[in-house]
């Protein structure tokens, strides 16, 4: 292909490089550049390495393999003791506070004593402040909120009762022919607290503590409260009764 000087139009060979006639650099068309082919990585010829199951051996059994069927079965029993697990502390923690919680659940009925001196105030509320008490008990001098379930906040009407029926009734003799005698035994300070709560029904109800043992000699239908009281607040339990000599 013949090349034309760009200046003077001359037509030179086309391997020329100058014009025949002016000397004019001639300029070839550009060549197509081909990029260049991507070369594909080459395969692997072998396969990746897989650990191999691992096997156990039994005396007098042939070897077996750990595959994952056993892999799946140790996380499915790994999950149930963690169930198993969550629900014992679960119940080993509502164990520990239910005395606490559970009161809270029965508030339908609270038991608001404001007919009682304030000595008598004092004394239950010394009786029920601790902290084991399954009660919750709140005091404004000379008035007493408590709350709790429904047979404990009962069993501490009872006694609210005895304290107001000597309120208005004064002191009484004890009748010899009905009055038991029973024998509790609670912890020091809830034979201590019970003992000073029951004091202030003077001679109606007697009373004789040694240690964590209480003594009581009282009328029936008292004996009665004072025994629901023992068990299903203070947790404290009867070991003895007799009748009066």
């Amino acid at each position: 292909m013949s090349h034309d000087c760009p200046l003077c139009r001359t037509t030179n060979r086309p391997e020329a490089r100058f014009c025949s006639r002016c000397g004019e650099p001639l300029m070839r068309p550009a060549e197509p550049v081909v990029p260049p082919e991507t070369a594909a990585p080459p395969k692997s010829a072998t396969r990746p390495f897989r650990m191999p199951p691992a096997t156990f051996e039994r005396p007098g059994r042939k070897s077996a393999a750990v595959g994952p069927r056993c892999g799946r079965r140790a996380g499915l029993f790994g999950m149930m003791l963690l169930m198993g697990a969550m629900a014992f502390g679960a119940i080993t923690l509502g164990r520990a506070t239910r005395h606490h919680v559970w009161p809270r659940m029965f508030e339908a009925n609270p038991l608001l004593v404001t007919d009682l001196d304030a000595a008598r105030v004092d004394a239950l509320f010394d009786l029920l402040k601790p902290e084991d008490v399954p009660v919750l008990v709140r005091e404004d001098g000379d008035r007493l909120l408590v709350e709790g379930s429904t047979h404990r906040v009962g069993a501490v009407r009872d006694l609210v009762n005895i304290l107001r029926r000597h309120v208005h009734r004064g002191q009484g003799d004890l009748p010899r022919e009905t009055a038991i005698r029973k024998t509790y035994e609670l912890s020091r300070k809830h034979a201590a607290a019970l003992a000073r709560a029951l004091s202030y029904s003077h001679a109606s109800i007697r009373v004789y503590r040694d240690e964590n043992e209480l003594s009581v000699t009282a009328s029936p239908v008292d004996q009665q409260a004072i025994s629901q009281l023992v068990r299903s607040v203070l947790r404290g339990r009867e070991v003895r009764a007799s009748r009066r000599d």
